[in-house]
């Protein structure tokens, strides 16, 4: 049983849109839909395009750090559920730990650190699993200094989000190729290539570069350097082969030399031709169908939904309707891009924008 001050009442959302409607009477063109649940702390539009989270479940972190604190100075959290606190600035982490617990539950979060210093606050529990609302410091004594950050904004497996379908843009700059240490390139001219990866694929080639080489020598790849966030790893092709991968650190990637030798030991993978670095590395950039009614997901995952026409009743439940057969209007539609269309089923004409979609 949840404390009685769990409530999200200052969270307001007007539910007045009406359902996704099919675009074709049902006599003619089934209206399948499904039973979800959608990540905690979202509120989402009929017609959102919808990804599901295939990502391992982890616990939401966030870290309070203070600073500058003495005497009965204090601060607050504000939280969904309202403002917690005061505490003093070196207050226990029990006492942190009980004080945030009367709102979100016994046990749903764990309170560690050092107090007056740090203190470090894990999803448990009922929400071991999924992203928490950041909390925010509030009513901090003069002198003192509360900052809250996420350390792992958390993850819960198998539930539905918005689709994402940002990509990590390709490379522009060109690789610096040279003759490197001794090796075993044969003398000849070579062309070399990069591309920027992270967990969910590969974005498309850097522009070429071409060089000749003397022989004898390994190819030395120069440094690269503001690599945009997001990337882990940069792969580096020769004559559009893959050669060698590298770890990013500090948005960069030191100078290296490759021989033949690396080559030859590796699988032949050629240059990718379509972009698959997707920003979201949860799973959501695999776009699975629509949301069917406006619907606000709490911390728990209980979902409040409008429904019906006109001025809407919110009703509660745990799972939500998502449409995965139809045909239905694209402008209803929130995220639709032309991989959705593809992933989704296709247009019958228009654009993504302003178009008949079947879904199937």
């Amino acid at each position: 049983m949840l404390p009685g001050p769990l409530s999200q009442s200052t969270v307001l959302y007007r539910f007045t849109n009406n359902p996704l409607q099919p675009a074709i009477h049902q006599d003619r063109a089934p209206w399948v839909t499904t039973a979800i649940n959608i990540q905690p702390g979202v509120y989402l539009a009929a017609g959102t395009v919808l990804g599901q989270v295939t990502a391992a479940s982890t616990p939401d972190v966030q870290m309070i750090t203070i600073s500058g604190g003495s005497g009965s100075m204090q601060f607050s959290l504000l939280t969904p559920f309202g403002v917690v606190g005061p505490f003093l600035y070196n207050a226990s982490t029990a006492t942190i730990q009980a004080g945030l617990q009367a709102f979100y539950g016994s046990g749903n979060l764990l309170v560690t650190g050092t107090p007056g210093s740090s203190y470090v606050v894990t999803g448990a529990n009922q929400l071991v699993a999924g992203p928490l609302a950041l909390m925010a410091q509030v009513n901090v004594s003069s002198g003192l200094t509360v900052s809250v950050a996420h350390t792992t904004i958390g993850i819960k497996n198998g539930v539905f989000n918005a689709y994402s379908g940002a990509l990590i843009a390709a490379p522009t700059a060109v690789p610096v190729l040279s003759d490197g240490a001794t090796g075993t390139w044969p003398a000849g001219s070579y062309e070399g290539s990069y591309t920027y990866a992270n967990a969910a694929g590969e974005t498309t080639s850097s522009p070429v570069t071409a060089y000749a080489s003397t022989g004898t020598k390994r190819i030395h790849f120069g440094a690269l350097s503001s690599i945009p966030a997001g990337v882990t790893k940069v792969n580096f092709y020769i004559n559009g082969m893959f050669a060698i991968q590298k770890t990013v650190a500090s948005s960069a990637v030191a100078a290296f030399d490759v021989d033949l030798a690396d080559v030859a030991s590796t699988i032949p993978l050629h240059m990718p031709n379509a972009n698959t670095a997707y920003v979201a590395t949860d799973g959501t950039s695999a776009p699975v169908g629509l949301l069917e009614t406006d619907t606000y997901s709490d911390t728990f995952g209980n979902l409040t939904m409008g429904q019906g026409s006109g001025i809407q009743t919110p009703i509660q439940s745990q799972t939500a309707n998502m449409v995965i057969k139809g045909f239905v209007r694209a402008e209803a539609l929130s995220g639709l891009d032309a991989n959705a269309v593809a992933k989704l089923g296709r247009l019958i004409f228009g654009t993504p924008t302003n178009g008949l979609l079947s879904v199937n």
